[in-house]
């Protein structure tokens, strides 16, 4: 009987996989790829607007790409919500193509997939969501591996030094977000296994190490941009929506945020995640999260509790892999709570990492994190917690707010499977 429950779970996982990459490819190609009218409300929102920031009123955060999506237009006549079509899908596919990759290479259980690691981040919105966060983790994941190149070769030290602060550059130009994905996790590596002397001379010898891309982020910390700069990136795309739309568009929610200032973003962040109304009118937001974290937390930690494919093997470092998810959760506290609401893109982002870090570097100890990790694996793996009845349960319920509590969007498996037949439907009466 056991046997034929686990049978009919791998089925339903096979078939929910299915469902996504239908629903994936629909929505690129035939509502999203052709429809004018869509591309202009999603100039709007945050789905476009957010990469039309540029340089054109000054060197602005995230304005790189922007700058490049512009310069096509002009160059090349290459319409512009066709070219972030284009990024985000290619980028999307080659995520999920390469996560399944990295997964079967360390033997890990898909199971959570579909859950918190990539559908969860993505699928919620109807796969609309063209925001810059594939390719920011591309080139995060690009970073890391650089950087675990410097630390195993002997030779070329200086060169691979380079390309790793150059692609850190870059990363953080794309979406600043992406220094808290990467560089606290390297300069502990780094601090803790790379450099001799004390803790003084090993911690200069670190903080020189990183200055390049310390640099870049105080960069786009300081300009982040104002109403004047807004204006004048906005007004740069006059002639393509005087030309693609026959009229202008009211600025978008991406750009119209360079106008906010730092105390009220953090403040607006803050007080959505956590000081919002109580939910149901008796659970507060705070404990509610703690709940929600603490369900993450033992999803990815006991990630082959379930085994979908004879390649997969419970025997993995699952205390290596907890210190790793520990580490990964403390790096984007900044993210879970002043610098943004977007948890669902959050959740992607530390899953995402943590399980790249477990595959792509050896087991190495860290100073508190790895004794707490042990803790927690124990924990996790007691006859209460370890069975797998319980793992399934937490994996087919667990809700993560898309967008805070303030917006009634839950991105679960049930909820998605629910989301994906409905939007189904609708896609059909819309042909």
């Amino acid at each position: 009987m056991r046997i034929e429950y686990k049978k009919l779970f791998k089925y339903t996982f096979v078939i929910y996989s299915i469902i996504v990459a239908i629903q994936f490819l629909l929505s690129s190609i035939v509502r999203n790829g052709l429809n004018k009218e869509l591309h202009k409300l999603f100039l709007k929102e945050w789905y476009f607007s957010d990469w039309l920031i540029n340089f054109e009123g000054g060197f602005v955060r995230r304005g790189l790409w922007g700058e490049i999506i512009l310069f096509l237009y002009d160059c090349f006549n290459i319409d512009i919500a066709h070219t972030i079509i284009f990024i985000t899908r290619i980028c999307t596919l080659f995520i999920i193509i390469y996560t399944i990759y990295f997964f079967r290479k360390k033997r890990l259980s898909l199971i959570l997939l579909p859950n918190i690691i990539l559908f969860g981040g993505f699928a919620i919105n109807n796969f609309q969501l063209y925001r810059r966060d594939a390719l920011m983790l591309l080139i995060v994941f690009l970073t890391l591996s650089l950087y675990n190149k410097w630390d195993k070769c002997k030779e070329h030290k200086t060169e691979y030094w380079f390309l790793t602060c150059l692609s850190g550059i870059f990363a953080i130009l794309t979406h600043e977000a992406s220094f808290f994905c990467f560089v606290p996790f390297m300069i502990l590596h780094c601090f803790c296994n790379n450099f001799s002397g004390g803790y003084i001379m090993k911690g200069f010898k670190t903080i020189l190490f990183f200055m390049p891309v310390s640099i870049a982020m105080i960069c786009a910390c300081v300009f982040k941009g104002n109403e004047e700069i807004a204006n004048s990136i906005w007004d740069s795309y006059t002639p393509y929506f005087n030309n693609v739309y026959g009229e202008t568009i009211q600025m978008g929610k991406g750009v119209n945020a360079l106008t906010w200032s730092t105390q009220y973003a953090a403040g607006f962040h803050l007080t959505v995640n956590y000081l919002s109304p109580l939910l149901f009118g008796y659970i507060p937001p705070l404990a509610a999260w703690c709940v929600i974290f603490i369900m993450a937390l033992y999803l990815m930690v006991n990630v082959n509790n379930i085994n979908l494919f004879k390649y997969e093997q419970k025997d993995i470092c699952n205390t290596y892999l907890a210190s790793i998810i520990l580490i990964q959760f403390i790096s984007l506290l900044p993210m879970f709570t002043i610098l943004s609401c977007d948890f669902g893109r959050i959740f992607m982002y530390w899953s995402l990492t943590s399980f790249f870090i477990f595959y792509k570097f050896e087991q190495k100890e860290y100073p508190i994190f790895s004794s707490i990790g042990r803790k927690v694996h124990q924990l996790f793996n007691n006859r209460y917690f370890s069975h797998s009845s319980l793992y399934i349960l937490i994996w087919a319920v667990i809700m993560v707010p898309f967008s805070g509590f303030y917006k009634a969007q839950f991105t679960s498996v049930i909820g998605n499977i629910i989301h994906f037949f409905t939007s189904a439907v609708k896609l059909i009466n819309d042909l």
